[in-house]
């Protein structure tokens, strides 16, 4: 995938997607300056594993990136097998990889490990310059791209580009200077992310539970790096805004009995419970993607309820299918469009179907014309019955319902 002549693109923020973005850009022959505000620096593997924040990637994602030779040699644990189920309620859905016929539904990893080892193929990239330290202070637009004026440790700084690729987060600062607005639904809920430790062993299998207050997911973690067992999970426990204060109060002990009701007893008890963090859920979605010769990534372009794990897996397929169109098309306004083309089937699609499972079991009625959403026991037993519609709903988790950039 080479481009005829170097272009020189500028990326915003040297997160997963950032960094990601830059070093396909940059083995694609383009000149690229990669703005960080942090000082990035190597972390060490965690030895507690109830200490690492953790990412789950599909089985999709894992194919585009190991055929960009960007998938990180570090450990992670694969998903073999997902059970769903509804608190309160008779019938689950289970699939298996096996049935599906790929190696894994999905893979869970360090997110710091992950960065950093992006981070050390990021200072080894001839390609790209990278600006730690930066604090962006304007966006203009220009004749031939844009100029982007940035103070790194008190000197100015200006750095001209083809075009901008804004991968700064949910409350993108480069989104607000280019002009896009956002359109936000708060689900009036809460995330308390945490991992935990469980009398048995996962097996490789990944749980979501639906709630009267949200979706409870438990991703399996790798116990290579530690050798301590596998029993161990990375939890989002979703609870309603009104509950915060009283889950913010709770011991680790209480917390964990919280969490034995509302999960129940399949994986004996939890006994264990790392640091908690707490984020309110939002969907924030830009009006727009592209603005001239400007492009918002990840977060940046649009946040997702974690209920069903798919907003960095989509922000993987657009960070790839941008790479690609780019460096297929001189003529970047051509090749803008042709992105935005390409992926709204995809972002609409996966954007829509996340609001309808977030707010399934917590605002009722519910949408019963989506099967996918699983929002009745009924529902769960013809989805785990009628092998058609088991498998299309593991292609979308997967990521296989759209093509892999060409």
């Amino acid at each position: 995938m080479k481009t005829s002549y170097p272009k020189e693109f500028c990326v915003i923020g040297a997160g997963l997607v950032g960094a990601i973005q830059a070093l396909l850009l940059a083995r694609a022959g383009n000149r690229v300056t990669l703005v960080e505000r942090r000082v990035l620096g190597c972390h060490n593997s965690a030895s507690d594993p109830l200490s690492s924040r953790t990412v789950a990637l599909s089985h999709r994602t894992w194919q585009l990136l190991s055929e960009a030779e960007l998938w990180p040699a570090i450990d992670y644990c694969p998903i073999q097998a997902i059970h769903v189920t509804e608190q309160g309620k008779f019938g689950s859905v289970k699939m298996h990889a096996q049935e599906i016929d790929v190696e894994a539904l999905g893979f869970v990893l360090s997110n710091s490990e992950f960065e950093s080892y992006l981070h050390k193929l990021v200072t080894a990239e001839t390609n790209i310059k990278l600006v730690e330290d930066a604090q962006l202070v304007s966006i203009d637009h220009t004749s031939n791209g844009v100029e982007v004026t940035l103070t790194v440790q008190e000197h100015v700084q200006v750095v001209s580009a083809n075009v901008l690729i804004a991968a700064d987060g949910t409350s993108s600062l480069a989104r607000s200077m280019i002009g896009v607005e956002v359109e936000q639904y708060d689900y009036q809920q809460c995330a308390v992310i945490a991992n935990v430790a469980t009398a048995k062993p996962h097996e490789s299998t990944a749980y979501e539970r639906f709630t009267p207050s949200g979706p409870l997911a438990l991703l399996p973690l790798s116990s290579g790096a530690v050798n301590k067992g596998n029993n161990y999970y990375s939890m989002i426990y979703t609870a309603l805004d009104n509950e915060l204060e009283k889950l913010k109060g709770l011991s680790d002990q209480q917390f964990l009995v919280r969490l034995q009701e509302k999960f129940g007893g399949k994986l004996g008890r939890f006994n264990a419970i790392g640091p908690r963090y707490v984020m309110p859920l939002m969907q924030t979605v830009s009006a727009k993607q592209v603005e001239k010769n400007c492009v918002l990534i990840g977060n940046a372009a649009r946040t997702l309820h974690p209920v069903a794990g798919q907003g960095l897996n989509l922000a993987m397929r657009d960070v790839f299918e941008l790479c690609a169109v780019l460096s297929a098309n001189e003529n970047t306004n051509a090749a803008l469009q042709t992105f935005t083309d390409n992926r709204h089937r995809d972002q609409s699609l996966i954007t829509r179907q996340t609001n309808l499972l977030a707010r399934a079991f917590t605002h009722k009625p519910w949408p019963l014309r989506v099967p996918i959403s699983m929002a009745s026991s009924s529902s769960f037993f013809l989805l785990d019955f009628i092998d058609p519609l088991r498998k299309k709903f593991a292609q979308v988790s997967m990521g296989h319902h759209v093509a892999l950039p060409r």
